[in-house]
């Protein structure tokens, strides 16, 4: 953790300083060290995903004849892998070093120029572009781009939108991002 975090905000931290000055990249990482906003946006971020995941899996489940929820055995060892997911994302892959760079810095940006659905569109294209290799290396059915392509714009809007409501706090959106991976990387989800 202690490597970590310096080392994933270094290019938001490069970029944010080259573009903006050391007042800006002082108010990105101050959202780090003091995290604002109401705790309504917090534990939305959290539960999202997991209470969309299970009450898919519920659904499918009845309307497959199914029983209603996994066998008791199963749900330690998915709860287990959530956990390990969710905070290897959080610190490592994608949630803090990742929002870092799209909310703390691009959104920002764009924002200035664009209203919030224009700059959260031009987010999920860009992002859309930047994961392509990852699409590609991790599932080379190409059915996840075509996930990333349909369902994404509306979570990108989700992420742009806790992100404002939250006056610009990255830990909000860092712990979406990895509650929505933490669940599709243990199977749960598409």
């Amino acid at each position: 953790i202690i490597l970590s975090i310096p080392v994933s905000l270094l290019p938001a931290w490069v970029i944010t300083s080259t573009y903006s000055g050391t007042d800006d990249v002082r108010k990105m990482l101050k959202t780090l060290v003091n995290p604002g906003g109401q705790i309504i946006y917090y534990l939305i971020a959290l539960f999202t995903f997991p209470i969309l995941t299970i009450a898919g899996a519920m659904i499918t489940n009845l309307w497959n004849g199914n029983a209603l929820y996994p066998q008791i055995n199963q749900a330690g060892n998915i709860l287990l892998n959530v956990c390990i997911t969710f905070f290897s994302v959080l610190l490592f892959s994608g949630g803090l070093n990742e929002e870092s760079g799209w909310r703390g810095f691009a959104q920002i940006r764009l924002q200035t120029k664009h209203s919030p659905l224009i700059t959260a569109i031009l987010l999920w294209f860009f992002m859309v572009i930047w994961h392509i290799p990852n699409d590609i290396i991790q599932y080379q059915n190409g059915g996840y781009l075509l996930v990333r392509i349909g369902l994404y714009p509306f979570i990108t809007i989700l992420f742009s939108w806790i992100f404002i409501r939250t006056n610009g706090n990255i830990w909000p959106v860092a712990i979406f991002h990895a509650s929505m991976t933490s669940f599709a990387s243990a199977g749960l989800i598409i």
